[in-house]
């Protein structure tokens, strides 16, 4: 009786360790690097990995993002967005796959460190077709947004992140050979007379001409008897 209450107990918690950890797996993760260039205009950009978005779905069909970061990149960032925003023309870029994103690294250390991201995707391909970089709770940079002088960062600032996801579809497509085909059939058309109309002005716009030449007549009718 002891030892079937022994492996009950045991296949209870494996049983919990399973779904805890299967509930912390997401359906799709989105691998994100960075760069943080001192000077934009240098040409060859060298990204290095900053962690992955992580997109589940939720019960009404939407859905939901979480970040997590490499370990140690936290440290890294820092240091180099304090060194990128000594140059005005620095720049931090991030980038998901094909898509690219990018921001003042001055408006990164206003926000102490902290990220949102805003990414588009279509669920069903498992495709990104945007991803978005924003200072996460920065609403107001004023005009020399790029300016770091003066700005205080917190001693104990660390990257933080917040994500929105965007469920996208594919627009559709123009249907072109449906339409061409149309084309060659009124063309086709025009060519053999097919639709040439040879009736005559009178019978073509007859419903038009009979309506003013009643009002004429009527017109010239009550004409007299008002004049009488």
């Amino acid at each position: 009786m002891a030892w079937n209450l022994h492996h009950a107990v045991v296949a209870f918690c494996v049983l919990l360790n399973v779904a805890f950890h299967g509930s912390a797996r997401a359906e799709w993760a989105i691998d994100v690097d960075y760069s943080i260039e001192n000077d934009a205009s240098a040409g060859l950009t060298s990204y290095s990995p900053l962690g992955a978005v992580l997109v589940d779905r939720l019960a009404d069909g939407n859905f939901t993002g979480r970040f997590r970061a490499v370990q140690g990149v936290s440290g890294q960032l820092k240091a180099k967005l304090v060194e990128a925003a000594k140059n005005p023309n620095s720049i931090y870029r991030i980038r998901a796959g094909k898509v690219f994103s990018f921001n003042e690294p001055c408006l990164l250390l206003r926000s102490n460190l902290a990220h949102l991201f805003q990414v588009s995707i279509d669920p069903e391909k498992q495709t990104v077709f945007s991803i978005a970089l924003f200072p996460d709770g920065l609403y107001e940079a004023g005009a020399d947004y790029n300016n770091c002088e003066g700005v205080q960062l917190a001693s104990d600032a660390k990257f933080s992140s917040n994500v929105r996801v965007v469920k996208s579809g594919e627009l559709p497509t123009p249907d072109t050979v449906s339409y061409l085909q149309k084309m060659e059939r009124e063309r086709h058309a025009r060519q053999h007379g097919a639709q040439q109309d040879n009736r005559s002005f009178i019978a073509k716009y007859w419903m038009y001409i009979v309506p003013v030449v009643a009002f004429m007549v009527i017109s010239n009718a009550i004409a007299p008897e008002q004049n009488e």
